[in-house]
């Protein structure tokens, strides 16, 4: 099952599940059926089980399916509390940063303003 988060017009992501029929629009699902929706929050194991079920559900309505070429895909994670990152993770990466190969990891931070959607352009500053 492959998640993901869109919007089709706002700047307000969704919940989607890519499938052969096109992306399901979780939220919208959703709340077509008097549920929460669950882009505001992060999801949970039991969030997962019930997607699946969603998915696995054979009468979702047409107009729940959405084409992805159509959509502003977000980042897989929307909304982090924080953003924690291992450096020089290998030995290559190292080497082609012709930096000393770390005996322990390189632990740093990013803020949630560094993360880009999908096929966005990434900004190298001046």
């Amino acid at each position: 099952m492959k998640l993901l988060y869109f919007s089709t017009q706002s700047n307000t992501p969704s919940l989607g599940v890519v499938t052969s029929k096109g992306i399901i629009d979780i939220d919208s699902f959703q709340q077509f059926n008097g549920q929460p929706i669950f882009s505001n929050n992060n999801l949970s194991l039991d969030d997962l089980n019930f997607i699946k079920q969603i998915v696995m559900h054979e009468n979702i309505p047409a107009h729940f399916f959405l084409e992805e070429s159509k959509l502003k895909i977000f980042s897989c994670t929307p909304f982090p509390s924080k953003i924690i990152c291992i450096g020089l993770n290998y030995c290559q990466h190292a080497v082609e940063s012709n930096m000393a190969i770390p005996t322990i990891p390189v632990v740093f931070t990013k803020y949630s303003n560094t993360l880009i959607n999908y096929q966005q352009d990434v900004s190298l500053g001046k």
